[in-house]
């Protein structure tokens, strides 16, 4: 007998490369979902004609002068497709019809949402392994040239504590 576990799709567009970074890692580790990037409504759109199976759609309210998330939701209305949606924004247009959360907006609470919207349940996160740290790219570590503090400034300021 073949088990198959299904794993979920999500199309994430998030034009800051460091929060779509965040956001794909802790989608994938805490929902266990598989994120698409997309760009825009009109990438987003071209693939949602040949894989309309996605299960959840991340979104800002807005890339540049389009606004995705009205884009976006009036295709997925007018294809008569059931895909949840999440808005980063202020968008209420839809606030009836989708969730939106306020921006800036913290990983964690964007997780707790997409989980609910995907069907995780707070007792299989529980049961999840994670990991004990949250990788960060060494891109980050670059630009460092120097530290807040000397090391001879600590050395003159130093305490003993040894009596």
């Amino acid at each position: 007998m073949l088990l198959y576990e299904y794993m979920s799709q999500t199309i994430l567009i998030e034009p800051n490369e460091d929060l779509k970074y965040i956001f794909k890692l802790n989608l994938n580790t805490y929902t266990g979902t598989d994120v698409v990037e997309r760009k825009n409504a009109d990438d987003t759109i071209d693939l949602l004609k040949i894989l309309p199976t996605i299960d959840l759609i991340i979104t800002k309210v807005s890339i540049g002068a389009e606004n995705t998330s009205l884009i976006i939701h009036n295709f997925l209305k007018a294809h008569k497709m059931d895909i949840p949606m999440i808005i980063i924004g202020d968008c209420p247009e839809l606030s009836s019809e989708v969730i939106s959360l306020n921006e800036p907006t913290s990983w964690e609470v964007l997780i707790k949402h997409a989980g609910q919207l995907l069907g995780i349940t707070e007792e299989s996160v529980r049961h999840k392994v994670k990991p004990n740290y949250v990788p960060i790219s060494i891109n980050y570590f670059f630009e460092i040239d120097h530290t807040p503090v000397s090391y001879t400034h600590l050395r003159a300021h130093a305490v003993s504590y040894t009596h």
